[in-house]
């Protein structure tokens, strides 16, 4: 048995034992508004530990909804490689979405706030998040009938009605209506999809060219960054929104170069050129679909 399946395998009975023991009701919760910046800050308390956190942001004009849950450091440290880096990929491959009654969504980021295994401890939350008003109306509107679950993680019943309370903090922060119709934010869609696929062009990317497959494409990459700042930000006032924007995905190249470069030693380089090629389909598609929206 590869090394590989059996973490695999020891990472599957792990997460099917933690959901099994947090199937319980939340017993109290401390709901704070304009707490820290957040205009909603929800901490839960289930069986008196800690359970998990709900926090509504607002951070540069963006919502974001934020779930945090901690007291898992056995499970976190073992998604780390032996190579002390953390496996992101097994981590989204893992926790794929929220449950919420009959209904499911997806993660938009997945974030654990360590770099060493030995960093973690049972302080250390994975964080999980949901963007742009109208999914975090869809999420809200599900949870607040009494239970989530994020498979293979956490699955909490509310017996004191905090989701309602926290979602009723969040509608008003938000300017939503009971029952109101939230259309779609379609460019926003498309820009998730695209910083998505931008982070694992990069890697692609810095991987070919440590296995020599391929040179790493600076112009390309600004090429890219340009044209996805005016596809997603676009108007004759955004002007400073498209510059933040820019700074921002430059700023993401080095971590992801990093990893192409680590994959290269840990995962060889089996058609790395042509996996670079193609990654770079989506990341031009998005910027496509978003350039033709009236």
């Amino acid at each position: 048995m590869s090394n590989k399946l059996f973490g695999a395998i020891i990472i599957s009975a792990m997460a099917f034992t933690v959901s099994q023991a947090m199937s319980k009701p939340i017993t109290s919760y401390d709901l704070k508004k304009d707490h820290n910046g957040y205009p909603c800050d929800i901490r839960t308390t289930v069986d008196g530990e800690e359970g998990p956190t709900l926090q509504l942001s607002d951070y540069e004009d963006t919502w974001t909804l934020y779930i945090y849950i901690g007291n898992r450091a056995d499970l976190y440290r073992s998604f780390f490689k032996s190579n002390g880096l953390m496996d992101r990929d097994r981590i989204q491959d893992s926790f794929k979405f929220l449950k919420a009654g009959n209904r499911t969504f997806d993660f938009h980021d997945i974030f654990l706030p360590v770099i060493k295994a030995e960093s973690i401890d049972e302080t250390t939350a994975l964080q999980f998040k949901i963007n742009e008003k109208h999914n975090i109306y869809k999420a809200l509107d599900a949870i607040s009938s009494g239970s989530f679950s994020i498979p293979g993680l956490v699955n909490v019943t509310d017996s004191s009605d905090s989701l309602g309370e926290f979602k009723s903090c969040a509608f008003d922060a938000i300017g939503i209506e009971e029952g109101e119709r939230v259309e779609t934010d379609y460019r926003a869609e498309y820009r998730m999809i695209f910083e998505r696929s931008f982070e694992a062009w990069i890697t692609h990317m810095s991987r070919a060219e440590a296995c020599l497959a391929s040179r790493f494409d600076e112009a390309a990459v600004d090429n890219v960054v340009d044209r996805a700042a005016g596809a997603f930000h676009p108007g004759l006032f955004n002007m400073r929104k498209r510059s933040k924007y820019k700074d921002t995905l430059r700023g993401r190249i080095p971590l992801a170069k990093l990893s192409g470069y680590t994959d290269s030693k840990t995962e060889g380089c089996m058609m790395a050129g042509q996996l670079a090629e193609m990654a770079l389909i989506p990341v031009e598609k998005s910027i496509e679909s978003a350039e033709n929206i009236d």
